[in-house]
């Protein structure tokens, strides 16, 4: 049983990160997390620990546990990585996926198709509502169908937690709709030939389409980034706390330096030091 409510807990807490509830810097309360989940902190605790190993949460002593906060390096190599991975399970997919898993992927397809519409159309209000945070969690279905189908539950799990990563580096709720609007439409198109391509059991098109997606994000990705690194130095917001932190314990952690002055040497031989007759 606190098997089960230790990954129920998990799910719970990783889905806030990809809903964007959850965003860098955030503290995990793990009362609030049980009281939401009608569950002891036990399990939320264990949950914790668990997304700690995999690079998504930072324990800080005497603080808690905060969603971590990425580095622009780790964005740029995940980038690459979820590239390289991802482009050669849609190949694969493309080769094994059977009729009710490309059923499934259509209708999640149709279903981001609606949830852009809508953001569209319905400016500001929507795009900082639920549907944002829906619309996030259907692009991630869309890929992780693809992924089961390709069958490598190794890769599965690797590149979900990249979903994660990703998801909590993309800041998004610091733009503007229209930054937005435009991005999903080009999301839209590429996913679009992603299925054509699934369709027709192309895997070479539909590597070429996947990649097509994948390699602007990363540019996306950076520029949200730096973008949200200068607003956040005007900002009080947890980061810098965090950040500074971890620079105190790492002054503590190095060795106190030798203020003492070292006795000067003394220079010439003795007997016949500077000043003294020949």
């Amino acid at each position: 049983m606190s098997s089960s409510l230790k990954q129920l807990a998990y799910q719970h807490l990783r889905k806030r990160m990809l809903s964007g509830h959850l965003p860098p810097g955030q503290r995990i309360s793990p009362d609030a997390s049980a009281r939401e989940l009608g569950m002891s902190q036990t399990p939320v605790r264990e949950a914790i620990g668990l997304l700690e190993s995999e690079g998504l949460v930072e324990q800080l002593p005497n603080l808690g546990a905060f969603v971590r906060i990425p580095t622009r390096r780790e964005i740029a190599d995940l980038s690459d990585l979820r590239m390289v991975l991802e482009g050669f399970a849609v190949y694969r997919a493309a080769k094994r996926i059977k009729p009710a898993k490309l059923r499934e992927l259509e209708k999640t397809f149709e279903r981001m198709r609606e949830l852009a519409h809508r953001i569209r159309d319905g400016g500001e209000p929507a795009f900082r509502g639920k549907l944002s945070d829906e619309i996030a969690l259907v692009d991630v279905e869309f890929h992780m169908i693809l992924l089961r189908a390709a069958g490598n539950e190794r890769m599965l799990k690797i590149i979900d937690d990249l979903h994660v990563l990703s998801r909590l580096m993309s800041f998004g709720r610091e733009f503007t709709v229209q930054d937005v609007t435009k991005e999903m439409a080009t999301l839209i198109k590429l996913h679009g030939k992603v299925l054509q391509s699934i369709r027709k059991r192309d895997g070479k098109a539909a590597r070429k389409w996947m990649m097509g997606q994948l390699k602007p994000n990363k540019k996306i990705l950076l520029d949200r980034y730096d973008t949200w690194q200068a607003s956040r130095r005007e900002a009080h917001w947890a980061a810098p706390l965090i950040e500074d932190i971890r620079r105190k314990e790492k002054d503590l952690a190095s060795p106190p330096r030798n203020n003492r002055q070292r006795p000067r040497k003394r220079e010439g031989r003795k007997g016949n030091r500077e000043g003294s007759p020949g």
